[in-house]
């Protein structure tokens, strides 16, 4: 009987461990979701790490002695939903245990090959949940919110419910934050940083907005540790006294746009309500800043769909709107149908020394850069009311994709052409439904109706690089190109194409969701979707 039984564990971990894993080519880290924590609903204290559970952004994980994030624990490891409730690092078995709406992970490795136990199984109710998890030196201890579940500390296996633990010196992980006269003190008597005020079982900001204390963690060597219901996290020692605040990764959920200058990374979101406002991430350091809608003046909330970096301006296009920012002197501006005319959606921006060229669903726009003033270039009235999708710039040469076709306008006179006539064309169809352009070394890539077609700047010809069956015909949202590589983002996940061969490979995990834009940086793709910015290292998979 007892073989029988340890049959039924060795199927049952082999089966959790397969479906928990994205792909078993890459290293745990090799994919990384980054996005807003949301509330952080417990923390537990590791080796090197304070893990700490969040209800948007799966785990983040804050190093102990250089006081930084490392890269989060999220789906794109292999956790089945990034809405932890609880997490508990065992010490004596080394285990880190995560519990999310649905489900119960834990890990040996404590950063993949996760172990996933349905919350169903074990007989929690499904409108409760695991509050927090504590562990003794065989057990885990799962508390909800009427009982507590009781399990091996090795194999997850069930042993039973409890009204009450039947265990004593039970190592807690932190849940939900009840004040008391410990944590009371701490706070009243402590010092709060970045405008922090504590007032009684909550703290202002600086805004003066109230924000709710969700989770206190007593660490080791009189550490302590809480969050926030808006994500941030804080900690003090018992020596200095003082609280210091920290901000996980980026405040955004969903990535509608990215822009990659140098080591940083511009972000911006489609819901400006939970994303609260535009990103910057260095992406040497990990140091983020958002700079919150709320809180920075001049900046009108809005949806970014395309942002664009001239020299120290950065340019976003946004839902009738433009936003404008000066890095060097740190300031904001909102361009709005007074000062730009009427646009819809911005799709596309491109600035250089003399303009701002801004593309949208109902045509073409000119600025003078230095004025900040719309300006008659000549050639707007031909794509009154056209929607333009993409725009590109070679060689003072501003490439323009629309529904209709290919144009290409001279910015040095106000001419157009049609782009089918340029060069020898190898392939009879015309090309419309331009959805995006992009440039890489004396080559020019449309993605159209057809498929992707590249126009050589040197040898003036055009070829059909790829049908769009490769693709199924998919519409692709974004395109990213390296020297063997093409990199295109669906509604359905990643393609990459190899240039030479044509041979195609489809990333379609569940945590990419929907693509909306694509950047690359060396061994980096930097892929925005509906879910957040996700990091792919892409040479782990050549």
């Amino acid at each position: 009987m007892r073989f029988y039984y340890l049959i039924f564990i060795f199927l049952f971990q082999i089966k959790t461990i397969i479906f928990s894993q994205p792909d078993s080519r890459f290293r745990a880290f090799d994919w990384t979701l980054i996005k807003d924590s949301g509330a952080i609903n417990s923390i537990t204290e590791g080796y090197s790490n304070i893990y700490i559970g969040t209800s948007l952004g799966g785990v983040k994980r804050f190093n102990k002695y250089s006081y930084s994030f490392n890269p989060p624990i999220t789906t794109a490891q292999g956790l089945k939903e990034n809405n932890i409730n609880a997490v508990h690092f065992d010490k004596q078995k080394g285990i880190l245990w995560i519990a999310s709406k649905n489900f119960l992970h834990y890990s040996y490795s404590r950063e993949g090959n996760w172990y996933v136990i349905k919350l169903s199984d074990l007989n929690v109710f499904y409108n409760d949940k695991i509050e927090k998890i504590g562990s003794t030196n065989g057990y885990i201890w799962l508390a909800a919110r009427s009982s507590y579940f009781k399990l091996d500390n090795t194999s997850g296996t069930f042993i039973g419910v409890f009204p009450v633990p039947d265990e004593l010196n039970i190592s807690w992980s932190s849940g939900r934050y009840i004040e008391d006269t410990k944590s009371s003190s701490i706070l009243m008597n402590y010092s709060l940083m970045d405008g922090y005020v504590y007032n009684g079982g909550e703290l202002i900001d600086n805004l003066g907005k109230r924000v709710q204390i969700q989770s206190l963690f007593y660490g080791e060597h009189e550490n302590i540790y809480f969050g926030t219901d808006d994500g941030t996290f804080f900690n003090a020692t018992k020596t200095m006294q003082m609280f210091s605040s920290f901000k996980p990764d980026i405040e955004n959920t969903d990535i509608s746009s990215i822009y990659i200058d140098d080591d940083e990374i511009w972000v911006g979101s489609l819901d400006y309500i939970n994303s609260k406002g535009i990103s910057n991430l260095n992406v040497k350091t990990g140091f983020s800043r958002t700079y919150n809608f709320e809180q920075t003046i001049n900046m009108t909330p809005t949806p970014i769909y395309s942002i664009f970096k001239y020299k120290n301006e950065v340019w976003f296009g946004g839902e009738d709107i433009l936003l404008f920012h000066d890095v060097d002197k740190d300031y904001w501006r909102t361009f709005s149908e007074e000062s730009i005319g009427y646009v819809e959606k911005i799709s596309d921006l491109y600035a250089d020394s003399n303009y701002v060229w801004i593309s949208s669903g109902s045509g073409l726009s000119c600025l003078d850069r230095l004025k900040k003033e719309k300006i008659n270039f000549g050639v707007e009235d031909l794509f009154s009311q056209v929607n333009i999708n993409d725009m590109e710039n070679v060689d003072d040469k501003l490439w323009v994709g629309t529904n209709g076709g290919l144009y290409v306008i001279s910015l040095s006179d106000p001419s157009i052409f049609n782009a089918n006539d340029f060069g020898r064309k190898n392939f009879n169809e015309r090309i419309e439904d331009v959805s995006v352009l992009k440039y890489f070394e004396g080559k020019i890539y449309i993605v159209c109706q057809i498929g992707i077609c590249v126009y050589d700047y040197n040898e003036e010809t055009w070829d059909l690089l790829c049908p769009s069956g490769i693709y199924n015909h998919e519409y692709i949202s974004s395109l990213a190109i390296n020297k063997k590589y093409i990199f295109l983002g669906t509604n359905s996940g990643l393609l990459r194409l190899e240039k030479r061969t044509g041979i195609s490979r489809k990333y379609d995990y569940e945590f990419l969701k929907r693509i909306n834009d694509l950047a690359i940086s060396d061994n980096l793709l930097y892929i925005g979707t509906s879910d957040g910015l996700v990091k792919f290292k892409w040479r782990r998979d050549v």
